[in-house]
């Protein structure tokens, strides 16, 4: 029994070490801004700051980061109170995958990030590093697939009375642009752009008989089919449009966006007529680019039904034409005769190829469709045409360029290296992607990366736009094999053994002192090996710019840095003030026998300790400065001459004090954290070693009894 009590006591301790090991112990600073993207997708930064954000974040379980394990900062949503906010991330890394952390607030399109922070860095909190919540200008939903069918028989006109479906593909006005695959579903409402779709008919007169609207939310790059019903009360031509308009705030500014439908109400089904259905007019690309070839399709039928409502297939009349809405110019026009359907009942989709090389813009695409065949010879024979609105975008530089570096390029084993990514064209925002060449990698644009071993290594950083079109850049490291002579004691990279073993590192006991290091002015300590403290720039604070003040390059101290008439050396003048700074006034009789200020009756006269100080000069010796503290240095001086002993009080020369940078010493500095850090988990461990001892012996008393 005491054997198991021992060996639960052990198992708690063990796991309450490991507990205290694992927690959070890298932190990062963010700063979030607003962005702006473009109608064609052109993200653009500003520097307005975006305020009372969240932060929400996930363990990544693959690759795309579509599915997600434990939540980050205990499940919970975190909230800045201003542009900024601090991040922690765990010591061990949580998934060789990284984490999914989003950036977002309401009428804001979120920000996706695929961190992988881990282990401890004394130089944390790194960053800032910035964000960007934006708004997009210009959207617009695209709409397309417009389907108007009897509901009772698809396959002929409407007829009065007879109920009509009708139904359109409705797509999202914003790309998912994001690196992460996983939407949280807290989220899912910041993922989605609120659409209102609106149909209206009119008749052949074009006043509005019916109108509809339904408010919907479409999820980014994706689409929703909305439909309508309606049942004609006319018989004639009738116009059908539906309409998309964005009324979400994560958009500046919305263009409509139409499809549209003529066709003929019959009063009865089809007898002795010729007709022709079109539906479902789209394209390939609902956001295409110049130069890119979109892909027209639409669904057709055409029919002939004799004096006994029987309905046979005949072939059909297309025309196309695409024209450009702010100059009205027909940009492609052609013609196609297709084949009678195998049946009546049916529709065949047919397709044309449009070849985009025209100039960006608004473009209508515009189908019509009549029945050729002898049997309509005589007949009615209404054409239908079905057409829809489509915005061709700029094309910037379709493939990304990118630029990469990477310092050091070379070097003994292990190896750091400092590596940026950069690019340009595409369509922004970019994901980023590091392959270090040692079946390593990295989603941060510009990361550090140690090489262990020696060897030579290809760096490829790859840039995917929003599009998926990519580009990447590579540069070379060569890491060579540290000699078994050179000496590293402090770890920091550098050796004291020189030649073959790189720069000679001056003190190989401290890791903040080496070649490179950064350099403290006035500390007397050759941070960075060059042979010499750096020397503090000398100051000098002079208020009216006489050249006289309080610092050691002023060309002395001024008993008036107010008035730059008044400094030592100057001329005495005759007006009760000490206008060269020697501690009298109007001396050498420069008022005349009367004295100053027209007063014929007032002799000037010194004070007791001017008259004495006149008679003898302090020669001063100055003792050596203080060290730092509180960023001041101070000394003492004495008059040699001893002057005050002329007189009854002291005149000694207060304390000098000038400004300093306070450095503790590294190791110094060091040790108390580590000390500090020992006190600490001593307390924690005598704490839980405590409670366990009194668990143990709790047990230990009921196992006897």
């Amino acid at each position: 029994m005491s054997k198991k009590i021992f060996n639960l006591f052990f198992a708690v301790l063990i796991l309450t070490l490991v507990a205290l090991n694992v927690s959070a112990t890298r932190y990062v600073n963010y700063v979030v801004k607003e962005g702006v993207i473009s109608g064609d997708g052109i993200f653009s930064a500003t520097s307005n700051p975006v305020n009372d954000y969240n932060v929400i974040g996930f363990v990544c379980l693959d690759t795309e980061c579509n599915l997600v394990g434990s939540g980050l900062w205990e499940e919970q949503i975190l909230n800045s109170d201003d542009d900024t906010i601090q991040l922690s991330y765990p010591k061990i890394l949580q998934s060789s995958y990284g984490y999914a952390v989003y950036f977002y607030k309401e009428e804001y399109i979120p920000w996706e990030q695929n961190p992988n922070w881990w282990g401890t860095n004394p130089n944390d909190p790194q960053g800032p590093y910035t964000k960007y919540l934006s708004k997009k200008e210009n959207c617009y939903a695209p709409i397309d697939s417009l389907s108007v069918v009897n509901d009772v028989k698809p396959y002929i006109p409407l007829v009065i009375n007879v109920l009509a479906k009708i139904d359109a593909n409705t797509y999202s006005a914003i790309k998912n642009a994001g690196p992460l695959g996983y939407i949280p579903q807290q989220l899912e409402s910041h993922y989605s752009v609120e659409t209102k779709v609106e149909l209206k008919i009119y008749d052949y007169n074009n006043q509005l008989v019916h109108t509809e609207t339904k408010t919907i939310s479409i999820p980014y790059s994706g689409f929703k089919n909305v439909e309508f019903t309606w049942t004609p009360n006319q018989v004639g031509n009738h116009k059908i449009t539906v309409t998309t308009d964005i009324t979400d705030k994560k958009c500046l500014s919305s263009q409509e966006v139409s499809t549209s439908k003529d066709i003929h109400v019959l009063s009865e089904e089809p007898k002795n007529i010729c007709y022709t259905l079109l539906n479902n007019l789209a394209t390939s690309k609902q956001f295409p680019v110049q130069g890119e070839i979109i892909k027209i399709t639409a669904d057709k039928i055409s029919n002939h039904a004799d004096d006994n409502y029987v309905l046979s297939p005949v072939p059909t009349d297309i025309v196309l034409k695409i024209i450009r809405q702010s100059d009205n110019k027909v940009v492609k026009e052609q013609s196609l005769s297709l084949n009678a359907n195998p049946d009546a009942f049916n529709p065949v989709e047919f397709n044309v190829d449009w070849d985009t090389i025209l100039q960006s813009g608004w473009y209508d695409i515009t189908v019509i469709g009549t029945a050729k065949s002898s049997l309509c010879d005589g007949l009615i024979n209404n054409p239908e045409t079905i057409s829809k609105e489509i915005y061709l975008s700029n094309n910037p530089e379709i493939k990304p360029v990118v630029n990469v570096s990477a310092n050091p390029l070379s070097g003994y084993a292990p190896l750091t290296v400092d590596f940026t990514c950069s690019a340009n064209g595409g369509i922004l925002p970019y994901v980023y992607s590091w392959d270090f060449g040692d079946s390593s990698s990295s989603n941060t644009q510009n990361p550090i990366y140690t090489y262990i071993n020696d060897g030579t290594y290809t760096a490829t950083c790859t840039v995917t736009d929003v599009d998926n079109d990519k580009g990447s850049s590579s540069v070379t490291i060569n890491v060579l094999k540290m000699p078994q002579s050179c000496i590293d004691i402090d770890k920091d990279g550098y050796s004291i053994t020189g030649e073959v073993c790189g720069v000679i590192d001056c003190d190989d006991n401290n890791n903040l002192i080496h070649p490179g290091a950064a350099e403290i002015c006035g500390n007397e300590i050759d941070e960075d090996c060059t042979g010499s403290d750096l020397t503090c720039t000398p100051t000098c604070t002079d208020n009216d710019s006489d050249g006289y003040g309080i610092g050691l390059s002023c060309l002395g101290s001024d008993c008036n840095d107010n008035n730059n008439l008044i400094h030592p050396g100057t001329t005495e003048i005759c007006d009760d003030i000490d206008n060269d700074c020697d501690g009298s006034i109007d001396e050498g009789n420069i008022c005349g026998n009367g004295g100053g200020n027209g007063d014929n009756n007032h002799k000037k006269t010194k004070t007791t300790k001017e008259e004495l100080l006149s008679t003898c000069n302090p020669l001063w010796e100055c003792s050596g400065w203080s060290e730092c503290y509180d960023n001041v240095k101070t000394r003492n001086c004495a008059d040699l001459n001893e002057c005050e002993n002329l007189i009854l009080f002291d005149s000694d020369k207060p304390a000098e004090r000038i400004g300093c940078e306070e450095v503790k010493s590294p190791v110094l500095k060091d040790s108390i954290k580590e000390t500090s850090k020992e006190k600490n988990t001593a307390v924690i461990l005598l704490i839980i070693g405590a409670v366990l001892l009194i668990v143990l012996i709790f047990l230990l008393i009921r196992a006897r009894y």
